[in-house]
């Protein structure tokens, strides 16, 4: 939730086999989840309906070099299945496939190159009497590097782009194409501070493409050994193809983690981003979270996580 800025100190398991030099880590995941609204109706339509969902997800990690740390030169690959189980609308039961592949190498010009699969079904909102969910697959493709100007700065740039593909005709699917930079000054040992901006381009079949622009400032702030903060904040300018509408939107990213203890570490965090709408046509979404969780970490290959 909160980007990792606080480790647990539990130790790391060993991999379960290796082939040559490629860690082999076979896992597995059960989550158990309540929702009040599944399928994201408005109540006064009188199909809100509450639920809880029992998730299964064996999955599998292959990786070489630091791929925990991410640092020097490193490679992994990681897949899940994601089992979604529904106690009583058995009818919106789904499987998820996730995949990512991540790799990177450098100095004082480090790189990493990231390819994200992550599917997911979501509340079919035009077509509630079916009970049935839309499945949505985001692939996202970045690139990005860190060049070291001085001791205390550094350029951060990364160029990424993200295709929204759903699989119904009453959908649209999007893409986004994005560039962005940052300099990054390191004001004391303990606190960064960062300046720059983005450009984008939205593309939806169907609908209305737009052209969005951002200026941010970030800072990352380690309070102490066992509290960090980051924080990025921004303003988008966008504007519409084909019609005389502009718009500026307040943006933000900030998140909170705390080391209660050496196995257990709390985040909290909140984020509001702009995208396109993929179930209206020529709209777009503001959306705003809320996120919160704990995790505790039991021996060398358990992990118990609270959510909301």
């Amino acid at each position: 939730v909160a980007g990792g800025a606080v480790a647990q100190d539990g130790g790391v398991s060993a991999p379960l086999f290796q082939v040559g030099a490629v860690d082999v880590r076979p896992n597995v995941a059960y989550g158990l989840t309540y929702d009040d609204n599944i399928y994201a109706a408005h109540r006064s339509g009188g199909n809100k309906r509450e639920d809880i969902v029992h998730n299964f997800a064996p999955g599998v990690t292959l990786g070489a070099g630091d791929y925990r740390g991410q640092s020097g030169s490193y490679f992994s690959a990681n897949y899940v299945a994601s089992m979604l189980f529904y106690q009583d609308n058995t009818g919106a039961n789904a499987n998820n496939h996730n995949a990512s592949i991540s790799l990177g190498g450098g100095e004082r010009l480090s790189w990493r190159f990231d390819q994200t699969l992550v599917s997911a079904s979501d509340a079919d909102t035009t077509n509630l009497a079916a009970a049935g969910q839309v499945k949505r697959r985001a692939w996202s493709s970045t690139l990005g590097t860190v060049y070291d100007l001085s001791d205390k700065t550094n350029l951060e740039t990364s160029f990424a782009y993200i295709l929204n593909d759903y699989d119904t005709a009453t959908t649209f699917d999007s893409w986004r194409a994005q560039g962005n930079a940052l300099l990054d000054y390191e004001m004391t040992a303990k606190l960064h501070y960062a300046f720059g901006g983005s450009v984008g381009y939205d593309q939806v079949d169907g609908g209305r493409n737009s052209i969005f622009e951002q200026i941010n400032t970030r800072a990352i702030w380690e309070i102490s050994p066992k509290l960090a903060m980051r924080a990025t904040v921004g303003v988008e300018f966008r504007e519409y193809q084909g019609i005389s509408l502009d718009r500026a939107n307040f943006v933000y990213d900030v998140a909170a983690d705390w080391k209660i203890s050496p196995l257990t570490v709390a985040s909290l965090g909140t984020s509001r981003a702009v995208t396109p709408s993929n179930s209206l046509s020529n709209q777009m979404a503001t959306r705003t979270s809320v996120n919160g969780l704990i995790s505790h970490k039991i021996g060398e290959r358990y992990t118990a996580t609270l959510s909301t």
